[in-house]
């Protein structure tokens, strides 16, 4: 009576959508229901009624897992506990063996659904008259899913809105269409479509780097379904961005040892390695690198990301180690992986014409247009050395630098046409410059920001301290006028593509990149070449196109002598 009750209501016109915890009690009173009617056949011998009600039971996830079901089964005399058993399988990670008891059982549609995941052709199968023609968009769509081929799985799953074609969108990058798809979702009335809703929801958040409020949702999912692969890769995709690293390895340990389809152990494998080299841990990260280069010997282009993640974070040896895992003479594709890479690794040793020839190879091998870019910016950026060589002239009308006693003159912007705030403590002695670097950084408590300060700090005194200037960066607690305040922020989704600025730094962000943000802080200029048309006049305004600069490249460099004449004019200024 209950449950009936329960279906009229949502079934009102003016209804509210029913909450997970009401729906989840409806499944679980339903189970119960069912239990007690299995129990009564058992109990009289009617073991073919006892077996479909157990099949019906066994779809209820909100009432027991499926090992748990099998040893139901299993009480029952002379049932075929083939069926339960394929779930077992299917649940535990062995695909193979789930398959096979499918088709013994007679379950040629999750047969063929487990077939697609598993990244095995299903047209044959859908060849036969058993499929509707809505059955074989459906399954191929999982196909071309599991295949990681998001262009044609959009094209077979877009006729009904669901997760898949949802998670298809957001991984070509259309945010726009999956929060469209989200939108328009119909109002959930049963378990497993609110449980769909809102884990689009949540995935949505984490995609748009609204992470804490996608990690409410997805906490409040595994509360009830605490093995939900989905809920957990998010999570810890959170977890890892937001600087708890042991609870992130904690899940992707537990679902790589437990996942079977390629695509999903791919990815899981990948970002595993990601994580612990943005950790500064990419040793532990090799034996997940080497196996996806055995494993899955078609994807190259992780190798090259591999090598961009190493040099992000200073790791050059390693970076070099592995170019040579991408071997010429394979096919076009590959050989321009192997150039760009090769590019990536010359540019971060400031090798420019050498880097231009890679990229320039990789172009013509395959024309992406970020290896005509990444050519294009060296180009421009030795012509704009040629005559663009002076350092800049400092404005002392922009400066308000005040004497603070013993010497040393707080230094300071005083309009709002820099776009990054300038504020250090400097002083003369005896023909030596010390500059005072004061550091609050502003951060969510629910974020492990362990001592990243310290180690930000050190590496900014460590760089700067160049040429006859000793630079000290300190950071404070509390209330300090004298400090700058940096926002610290989790490292972005991803989806979201956000770099760092002088004012905002991400809990990952890589030394080389914190260490050129405290140039700016400074009041130092960038030195790259600006890609953006839009802002491409910056480029002639200032110092653009010598190797080394730490303003010009941000994942190596140093500190150059202009930058410390440009600094120690900054006194001149005082009144």
């Amino acid at each position: 009576m209950f449950i009936l009750l329960f279906i009229m209501s949502m079934c009102s016109t003016h209804a509210v959508e029913p909450s997970l915890q009401e729906l989840y009690n409806a499944e679980f009173k339903k189970a119960e229901l069912l239990k007690t009617e299995f129990d009564k056949y058992n109990a009289a011998g009617d073991v073919r009624r006892a077996t479909s009600v157990l099949e019906e039971l066994s779809s209820i996830k909100a009432y027991r897992t499926p090992r748990e079901i099998f040893s139901i089964c299993k009480k029952v005399r002379k049932a075929d506990c083939s069926l339960f058993k394929a779930r077992v399988f299917e649940n535990e990670g062995n695909a193979g063996a789930a398959m096979e008891l499918y088709l013994r059982s007679g379950r040629t549609r999750d047969y063929v659904r487990l077939k697609a995941l598993s990244g095995q052709d299903v047209n044959s199968d859908l060849n036969s008259a058993y499929f509707s023609k809505e059955d074989r968009a459906y399954y191929s769509g999982l196909y071309y899913l599991s295949k990681g081929d998001w262009s044609q799985a959009i094209s077979y799953l877009s006729s009904k809105p669901s997760f898949n074609l949802f998670y298809s969108y957001l991984m070509l990058g259309e945010l726009g269409k999956a929060r469209s798809l989200l939108e328009s979702y119909s109002e959930a009335r049963d378990l497993n479509s609110v449980v769909d809703k809102m884990k689009m929801k949540a995935v949505m958040l984490y995609a748009e780097n609204e992470q804490y409020k996608a990690e409410d949702i997805l906490k409040e999912l595994l509360k009830y379904f605490p093995k939900d692969p989905i809920c957990l890769r998010y999570l810890a995709h959170i977890y890892y961005r937001t600087g708890w690293f042991d609870l992130a390895e904690d899940i992707y340990e537990g679902l790589i040892s437990e996942e079977w389809r390629d695509t999903e152990l791919y990815y899981l494998l990948y970002e595993r390695t990601e994580m612990r080299v943005r950790y500064l841990m990419p040793e532990k990260s090799l034996k997940d690198v080497d196996r996806i280069i055995k494993e899955y010997p078609g994807r190259p282009d992780f190798i090259v990301q591999f090598i961009s993640w190493l040099l992000e974070y200073g790791y050059v040896d390693m970076a070099e180690k592995y170019l040579d895992r991408i071997t010429l003479g394979q096919n076009s594709y590959t050989d321009s992986l192997r150039y760009f890479a090769e590019g990536l690794i010359k540019e971060y040793g400031s090798r420019y014409p050498e880097a231009l020839v890679s990229y320039s190879k990789a172009y013509e091998l395959h024309s992406a247009p970020e290896y005509k870019d990444r050519a294009e910016a060296i180009k421009e950026a030795e012509k704009l050395s040629e005559r663009n060589s002076k350092a800049p002239s400092l404005d002392c009308d922009n400066y308000s630098v005040k004497n603070r006693g013993a010497g040393w003159y707080l230094v300071q912007i005083k309009g709002t046409k820099q776009q990054w705030p300038v504020k250090y403590y400097a002083r003369l002695e005896g023909g030596k410059l010390s500059v005072l670097l004061k550091l609050r950084f502003i951060y969510d408590n629910k974020m492990n920001f362990g001592d990243r300060g310290m180690l930000w700090s050190k590496s900014i005194s460590s760089l700067w301290s160049y040429d006859k200037m000793d630079l000290k960066s300190v950071e404070v607690k509390g209330n300090d006028e004298d400090a700058i305040s940096v926002n610290v922020v989790p490292w972005p989704s991803s989806f979201y593509l956000k770099r760092a600025s002088s004012h905002e730094w991400s809990v990952l962000t890589p030394l080389r990149v914190i260490d050129h943000e405290a140039g700016h802080l400074l009041g130092l200029f960038d030195e790259y070449y600006e890609t953006d048309a839009r802002i491409r006049s910056r480029n002639v305004k200032r110092h653009v196109g010598e190797p080394g600069s730490i303003m010009r490249n941000m994942l190596s460099g140093t500190p150059q002598k202009r930058h410390i004449q440009f600094i120690l004019s900054s006194l001149k200024c005082a009144k």
